[in-house]
C-alpha cells in the first residue's frame, strides 16, 4: 500500500530584520484572545508576563497599530474610570484636604503629589510626603 505524503512547515512573518510572528507568536495571540489576558496567556503557553508583552509589543509597533489592547485603553473605560473619579474620589479628596487644612484636632495628614511618571520616581515621591 502505497505511502501519502505530507507538506509540513512553518510559517514565519517578518518585517525587515525582525521577525513579526512565527507558531510561538501566533499561539500567544490565541492563548490572549481565549484566555482574555496577556497574564493568563503567558501562563497557557509558558512564559513570563514580561515575555509575553514584549512579544506582543514588538508585534504592536511591527504592525502600526494594537493586535492587542489592554481594556483599560479603552475609552469607554477610561470614561468610566473618569465617572468614579468625579462621583467618588474627589469629594473625599476635598473632605480630607479641607479638614487637614482648617488644623481640626485630630484632622489627618494630607499630602499630594504628582502620579505622573515612572513607578519608582512616583514611589520615591510619596516616601518623601510621608517622612
Amino acid at each position: 500500500m502505497p505511502r501519502s505524503l505530507q507538506v509540513k512547515g512553518l510559517v514565519w512573518l517578518s518585517s525587515g530584520e525582525r521577525n513579526f510572528g512565527g507558531p510561538g507568536r501566533i499561539a500567544l495571540l490565541e492563548a490572549i484572545r481565549t484566555e482574555g489576558s496577556i497574564t493568563g496567556a503567558a501562563r497557557r503557553v509558558g512564559l513570563s508576563y514580561k515575555a509575553a508583552w514584549d512579544a506582543v509589543d514588538t508585534m504592536n509597533n511591527l504592525a502600526g497599530e494594537p493586535l492587542v489592547q489592554r481594556d483599560d485603553d479603552r475609552e469607554e473605560v477610561v470614561r468610566k474610570r473618569l465617572d468614579v473619579y468625579h462621583s467618588q474620589t474627589r469629594p473625599l479628596v476635598e473632605y480630607y484636604s479641607g479638614w487637614a487644612q482648617r488644623g481640626e484636632p485630630g484632622a489627618p495628614k494630607y499630602r499630594a503629589i504628582s502620579g505622573v511618571g515612572p513607578v519608582d520616581e512616583v514611589k520615591q515621591r510619596a516616601f518623601d510626603a510621608l517622612a
